[in-house]
């Protein structure tokens, strides 16, 4: 798709293609640019100074020998970004990085027109995939002898008056009361039960993350969800610019960091690049499940949690959390939130929900769902013999 626009005085034409990608060709009339080269120098000749000259009074031709390059690259660095905003804007576009200049024409030639070319890059449209094929596994968990042995002998590790060879049902009260445990708890089967409990509540945590985790990779491939390489760059910029901006306030040095740390900015950076690269396919992902189930966040969540923000930061002004920055950056966190767990919710409710009798003839199916006829004959003759009874 090609446009051609043109308004007041800027000029430019849109190349967009399916991936997201624009190609933005902009044109800076010389007028424009002369009137504001003009501008500029004005305010440069009101300050230059230069031997034999008193401030103020050098002239124009002396000056621009020095500067006009400059001059000229500086008055350009001010246009461009305020030519390339409004054609953003007025194409309602997002872009999800920086865009990117080149082909730079026309600065040094009189009368001729500034011509340049500025790739926008938006998040391509993805639609939700079949995520009905998901399946995750549900497996039986257990805690085994040799993991309560194991946790035994991790307690006696910790705790030295625990550390003894006897375990019995002295050792367990004992370690009731060190550990705090259920005052219930009175024998050593009983701490042993309690203990196999929490093995088994901790690997239902494993796996339900490592279910999650499953589920978003999966409903990322059935989405086709690709990332454009620029939106990682950009994202992994921004990691870096942080890590650094919090090592200069911390008063050290970046080499200093590293070496405590044991890295290299290479390997820091090839973290950030993962990481930024899986967060911002989440992100895609979420956004496209919400749309696809209507998901929304009311104005009395937004409220709710902005209350939540000024409770937990109270000496913070309050008037940033009524912000529009701070208001649409709660709802974003918020949707994004409700999206994750609603599409956990759905692929594990269409595991729970399948019916155990689908794949069984239709007869068995009956036979399940009614009381076989022995059943209630002998519930009747029951009954019967307990009115007899009564009557007596």
């Amino acid at each position: 798709m090609s446009i051609n626009k043109t308004k007041d005085d800027r000029s430019y034409q849109v190349k967009s293609s399916e991936n997201g990608r624009h190609v933005i060709n902009l044109t800076i009339k010389r007028d424009v640019f002369d009137q504001s080269y003009e501008a500029a120098l004005k305010q440069e000749l009101k300050n230059a100074k230069r031997p034999g000259f008193r401030k103020g009074k050098v002239p124009r031709e002396v000056l621009e020998k020095d500067i006009k390059d400059a001059l000229s690259m500086d008055v350009l660095n001010r246009l461009i970004p305020f030519y390339v905003q409004r054609a953003i804007e007025q194409e309602g576009l997002q872009p999800i990085a920086p865009p990117r200049f080149s082909d730079l024409n026309g600065v040094t030639e009189p009368g001729t027109d500034i011509t340049f070319t500025v790739e926008v890059v938006e998040m391509p449209d993805f639609e939700l995939g079949p995520i009905e094929k998901i399946t995750v596994k549900t497996p039986k968990l257990t805690a085994t002898e040799n993991e309560l042995a194991q946790t035994i002998e991790n307690i006696k590790k910790q705790s030295p008056e625990l550390n003894t060879d006897k375990v019995d049902d002295k050792w367990a009260k004992k370690a009731v009361k060190l550990l705090g445990l259920d005052k219930n708890i009175k024998t050593l089967a009983d701490l042993k039960k309690a203990f196999k409990k929490v093995i088994k509540e901790q690997k239902q945590i494993i796996y339900d993350r490592q279910n999650e985790s499953h589920i978003i990779e999966e409903a990322i491939k059935l989405s086709g969800i690709h990332v454009p390489h620029e939106a990682v760059e950009y994202e992994m910029a921004m990691r870096e610019e942080a890590f650094r901006k919090d090592i200069q306030k911390s008063g050290s040095t970046v080499d200093e960091v590293l070496g405590r740390q044991g890295r290299t900015i290479e390997q820091l950076r090839e973290m950030w690049h993962r990481d930024a690269h899986v967060a911002l396919e989440r992100d895609a992902l979420l956004k496209v499940y919400a749309q696809a189930r209507g998901i929304k966040i009311s104005q009395d969540e937004i409220d709710a949690e902005v209350e939540k923000a000024k409770k937990a930061s109270p000496q913070a002004d309050s008037k940033q959390f009524e912000s529009p920055q701070w208001q649409n950056y709660i709802r974003s966190f918020l949707l994004k939130q409700k999206a994750y767990e609603s599409l956990i919710r759905e692929v594990m409710g269409e595991n729970e929900k399948e019916d155990p009798n689908k794949d069984k003839p239709a007869k068995e199916k009956a036979t399940k769902s009614k009381k076989s006829p022995s059943t209630a004959g002998k519930k009747k003759a029951k009954e019967h013999k307990t009115k007899k009874d009564k009557k007596k």
